[in-house]
């Protein structure tokens, strides 16, 4: 910290300026492969029915990105007015802070999914180290949340009278939908609608 508190901003100006810059250009389009890489590589298993990537962990990405590449850019700006007014520069921290912010938010992203297997649902949320299961056998509910609008599904919710998880739902994604009949055929579960606005 000593280091950055000291160093000259002349130093480090292309450096962040070229990093910052690539971080937000790129921001936009990384985060799609970047995800799918690495939970892939991660979490993939032959065992999966079906796995859910949210548009969460993809804006997650996004915004980590965005929040790492302007913590850069305020550090240098910082710096550089400080330097100016022949000052102590004393805002280290606060920018370190932010910055490591930026790669939680990054990895909070990359370790939320959704899955089905034969036996369970399972859920690890945005905020969650841990994952959330409900077993398939102890579903007494399953409900689907439809627009009333356009009859489009948004979600699946698997209900077992004390718990219930609730997966998000593509109608454009073919193995989703076989997925859940599947089960539903499986499970001879009787499936709810919820109409919502």
């Amino acid at each position: 910290m000593k280091y950055l508190r000291d160093i000259e901003s002349d130093k480090i100006i292309r450096f962040i300026l070229g990093t910052s810059v690539i971080l937000l250009v790129f921001s936009f389009i990384l985060p799609f492969p970047i995800v799918l890489f690495v939970q892939d590589m991660l979490f993939f298993s032959y065992d999966h029915l079906l796995f859910i990537r949210p548009r969460l962990a993809y804006s997650g990405m996004t915004i980590g990105m965005i929040v790492i590449a302007l913590a850069m850019l305020s550090f240098l700006a910082t710096k550089i007015l400080s330097e100016k007014g022949d000052k102590v520069y004393r805002w280290t921290l606060p920018h370190l802070i932010v910055f490591v912010f930026g790669f939680v938010l990054m990895g909070l992203a990359l370790n939320h999914y959704y899955f089905l297997e034969e036996g369970r649902v399972v859920e690890n949320g945005f905020f969650s180290f841990s994952e959330e299961e409900v077993s398939l056998s102890e579903v007494v509910e399953l409900r689907r949340e439809v627009k009333k609008e356009n009859y489009e599904v948004i979600s699946y919710t698997f209900d077992r009278g004390d718990k219930e998880l609730k997966i998000p739902y593509d109608s454009r994604d073919p193995d989703a939908s076989q997925a859940i009949y599947y089960l539903i055929d499986l499970y001879e579960w009787e499936l709810e609608d919820v109409f919502i606005e």
